[in-house]
């Protein structure tokens, strides 16, 4: 075994202290970058999981698993199904249960009260009435005799709607790197770039519960903070994907229209999910950490649109309005206002490790101590399995100047960081102008590099701690530059298995990054695995880590989909192919699947017991194959 457990533990760390220099106007401070040594960086306490008995597959199935050399988990980020693949059509002559087989009461979204909402209020700003989106023709009255919220225009009635026809891929509506508007970028703005980015949506973990509404999957646009784009979608057979996998050189693939995120919510706890079926419990977090929901289960209250404001959450007025709030921490079992969702100390939100990387500033008490449950990382390591996670970013962010993906150079360079009105020079920064300006070099994280998405970086075996975990860590996380090159030469380089994430502008986030420059990637990345030397023998597996606040039609488990369930979800059904080269045939796979289903996937084909019980319940993708060979 390469693992090593403790109880508290030591993070050894550097001193890098930035020297700063007057400019004019310029006052002095230090970038906020890890201070160092790090000394009794907290270490959560042990967690109880339930593992159940190893997987069996059946002779088919086994058969499938045996082929299979490489395992390539492509993870996305924040997209529902019908959002990205509900246009999709057939496959292999069997239709993908998309849009066009959405029960009308799924689309016909309703206000907290049960009044059927028909106009699409957009907040925006290219899509409210205006120019991109045209001017508003669709009135709505629906919370007027209410008092929830007053009549208003929009160009969109309540239904789904194409978002390719106003914001196509080379609108310049994506916000510069490291910069997010709350109604996103206005079109031509003087820091818009290229890419035809909406805004972002909310994904949280109890607002979620709200928007699904037991199943009836109308609730979307009421707790959403982001109202009628809840319904914006994109034209599938537009996408690079659906034109490589439906094209004449493609693999076979198929298209999974029953795989939801493991968990309800965000892609901090989705992420943990991919690789542990749990969540961590932190029973001494900050108390301005802990969710306080309202009698509705909601954590959020409407901020109204005014004469110079869009407003957030406009359809939700909470009864609770000044006292709730969605946070990182669940609930207190002690004061439950609605009893069916969860309570205790679990972290469902958007948390940040204790180690780095993480922002550069983040108080030490908003840092998330170190996990030590087992993961499928340990599975694979304690069974001499090779694996890797690909993360973007992950070079610069840890100054990993010899890896592949590193882009700031041998040495520091001064930087201006802005404070507010002030400013203060940074004379250790870093050069690539994309990374942080308080950075220290040559810690360098991109200024769209996601600190919550690195689910290893929260576990203690993947710490810097001890010269056994740094291994570890050193070992198997990975920038994802590395990845394509190990498909591409005149053998198949790949690990066993791979998980692969993209760097911010890249991994499709609403509100941060362009959902075509996202697709050509997947594209990309399964051209060079399936016209290389790993073509024969490599299931791919690409999935998004949750729903990102877009409606989906199809119930989750545990509101009427058949399938594992418990408090945690599984969510919103989330875009997901099948790619192998072994598979009986190309077609739909409609088999109930989730997160942690992928785990199942991983450990089965290796005869390793699982790692929780969701991973032990939910079918494994495995069962594609006997699903296939019926048509």
């Amino acid at each position: 075994m390469r693992r090593q457990w403790m109880a508290t533990g030591i993070l050894a760390g550097v001193v890098v202290v930035a020297s700063l220099v007057a400019v004019p106007g310029a006052t002095a401070s230090a970038p906020a970058a890890p201070a160092g040594p790090r000394v009794g960086l907290p270490v959560l306490p042990p967690q109880e999981q339930a593992p159940g008995p190893v997987i069996q597959l059946t002779k088919k199935q086994r058969a499938a698993a045996d082929a299979t050399k490489h395992i390539v988990v492509v993870f996305m980020q924040n997209n529902s199904f019908d959002k990205l693949y509900g246009r999709w059509g057939k496959v292999g002559g069997e239709q993908v249960d998309g849009v066009a087989n959405a029960p009308a009461s799924t689309i016909r979204q309703v206000n907290q009260n049960g009044t059927p909402i028909t106009c699409a209020m957009m907040n925006d700003v290219n899509l409210a009435p205006g120019a991109l989106a045209g001017p508003g023709v669709c009135t709505d009255t629906s919370g007027v005799a209410d008092g929830l919220y007053p009549a208003y225009t929009s160009p969109y009635a309540m239904k789904p709607f194409l978002l390719d026809d106003p914001i196509p891929a080379g609108v310049m509506s994506c916000p510069a790197p490291g910069t997010s508007l709350p109604n996103g970028t206005v079109v031509n703005s003087e820091y818009a770039v290229a890419g035809g980015c909406a805004r972002n949506l909310v994904h949280e973990f109890y607002t979620e519960q709200y928007q699904l509404n037991g199943g009836k999957m109308n609730r979307y646009a009421a707790g959403s903070d982001a109202t009628g784009l809840v319904l914006g979608q994109y034209d599938t057979k537009a996408l690079r994907v659906y034109r490589y996998l439906m094209g004449r050189k493609a693999p076979r693939f198929a298209v999974a229209d029953r795989f939801f995120s493991g968990v309800f919510g965000g892609s901090y706890a989705n992420g943990q999910w991919l690789i542990a079926a749990t969540l961590p419990e932190w029973a001494d977090a900050p108390a301005s950490l802990r969710s306080v929901l309202d009698t509705n289960g909601m954590g959020r209250s409407q901020t109204p649109a005014t004469a110079t404001s869009l407003g957030n959450w406009n359809y939700y007025l909470s009864p609770q309005a000044g006292q709730i709030g969605e946070r990182v921490v669940t609930q207190s079992c002690d004061t439950i206002p609605v009893e069916h969702l969860l309570c205790g100390d679990w972290v469902v939100g958007t948390s940040l490790p204790v180690q780095w990387p993480y922002p550069p500033g983040t108080p030490p008490s908003n840092l998330q101590p170190l996990a030590t449950y087992d993961t499928v990382g340990d599975r694979l390591d304690d069974a001499g399995v090779s694996w890797g996670y690909y993360s973007g970013g992950w070079a610069n962010a840890n100054g990993l100047q010899d890896a592949p993906g590193w882009t700031n150079g041998t040495g520091p360079v001064p930087r201006v960081v802005a404070n507010g009105t002030s400013y203060t020079v940074n004379e250790q920064g870093c050069p690539d102008p994309n990374a942080f300006a308080q950075a220290t070099w040559p810690l360098c994280p991109d200024l769209d590099f996601q600190f919550h998405h690195q689910a290893f970086n929260y576990f203690y075996n993947w710490s810097t701690s001890t010269a056994e975990t740094a291994a570890n860590r050193a070992q198997d996380l990975r920038d994802s530059e590395e990845f394509l090159p190990l498909t591409q030469g005149d053998t198949c380089d790949l690990r066993d298995v791979s998980f692969v994430q993209q760097v911010g502008e890249r991994n499709q986030h609403p509100g941060y990054a362009s959902p075509y420059v996202g697709d050509a990637q997947i594209a990309m990345t399964l051209k060079s695995i399936y016209s290389g030397p790993c073509a024969k023998d490599t299931l791919t597996i690409v999935t998004y880590d949750e729903f990102g606040g877009a409606w989906d039609h199809v119930p989750p488990p545990g509101m009427g989909t058949k399938g594992s369930h418990d408090a945690f979800g599984p969510g919103t059904r989330i875009p997901s192919l099948i790619i192998s080269q072994s598979l009986p045939r190309t077609g739909v796979d409609s088999t109930t699947y989730d997160l942690a289903s992928v785990i199942g996937t991983i450990t089965s084909k290796y005869g390793l017991q699982p790692v929780n019980s969701r991973d032990s319940q939910q079918k494994t993708i495995w069962t594609a194959w006997s699903e296939l060979s019926r048509g």
